[in-house]
């Protein structure tokens, strides 16, 4: 009986050394964050506003964003909240003002650094939900807030595997009306028809993202994974307009999927474009798959 106990101790010791730790970071001007009042405006005592490190504030709609990008605001009650799955999150920022964050529900402790806005580690892996909100009294006092890296673990390692547009790959399917678009980095595909989508079969895979520009005209969005509707915190559709032009954002992220099933995930344009105005559109530019080491990483496989 003794040495069953001690063979079912170690055998629990194995399963839960066996996890293996990994993070994703997610930029601020991912849609997933829900900033209130709004995300991106142009002056930051009345909301939050996307500022760069090489251009300051937006002078002209569309400008690209050059060097590193942080959503600034300076207004008392301005928050941003954002659902994710793992064991610990850290945000990454600058700030002169003061904040309060809270974490399920319940209120935790801020100890920033000069570049932490808030850390916290060994949470139960699972759902989890942020709320981060200025308490702030002088516009002379802002936050400046750029990174989210989440923490999470799997039982075995897992590795990034991007499917790009401009692939030939069989698995990434079109629907409505795409045409290419050229840049230095590659390809973005690009649409401005209403319900037109983009979708990726895939398998072996623990977690799936959508990487994708933010543009003045971009717009609304849906999110399915495996048939499923996903939303963001607030509830309302996707969104990946900007004022500035953001070469690549994440439109999209899913961890904790089962890597012994098939998945689909599908995104699709709900911006109706009646006047069928030109800059009215919706970028894709690639999904991004994290498989299970060792498992069949062919493409979509």
């Amino acid at each position: 009986m003794r040495g069953l106990l001690v063979c079912a101790c170690l055998a629990l010791v194995a399963s839960v050394v066996a996890d293996v730790p990994w993070e994703m970071t997610l930029p601020n001007h991912s849609p997933i964050i829900v900033y209130e009042p709004y995300s991106d405006g142009t002056d930051p005592s009345k909301g939050w506003s996307v500022w760069t490190t090489e251009d300051g504030f937006l002078k002209e709609g569309g400008s690209d964003a050059n060097g590193e990008i942080r959503h600034v605001t300076s207004l008392n009650r301005a928050s941003f909240t954002l659902d994710f799955w793992g064991t610990g999150i850290t945000l990454t920022g600058v700030t002169n003002a003061s904040y309060e964050v809270v974490l399920d529900g319940g209120d935790a402790e801020v100890q920033t650094t000069e570049t932490t806005l808030f850390s916290q580690d060994n949470l139960k892996l699972g759902d989890h939900i942020l709320t981060l909100t200025l308490t702030n009294t002088s516009d002379n006092r802002m936050i400046g807030f750029v990174d989210a890296i989440i923490a999470t673990s799997s039982p075995s390692a897992v590795k990034s595997t991007v499917y790009p547009s401009y692939d030939d790959n069989s698995d990434i399917e079109y629907t409505g009306t795409w045409e290419p678009i050229a840049i230095p980095q590659g390809v973005w595909q690009s649409t401005s028809e209403y319900r037109a989508s983009v979708s990726l079969k895939f398998s072996n895979a623990r977690a799936v993202a959508i990487h994708s520009p933010l543009n003045w005209g971009h717009w609304v969005y849906s999110i399915e994974v495996d048939s499923h509707i996903k939303l963001p915190a607030n509830d309302a559709p996707f969104n990946a307009s900007d004022f500035w032009l953001i070469r690549d954002s994440i439109l999209y992220f899913q961890d904790n999927l089962d890597p012994s099933k098939d998945h689909t995930i599908r995104m699709t344009n709900l911006a109706q474009n009646p006047s069928n105005e030109t800059w009215w559109w919706m970028t894709f530019t690639s999904f991004e798959v994290w498989k299970v080491e060792g498992a069949d990483n062919n493409n979509g496989g």
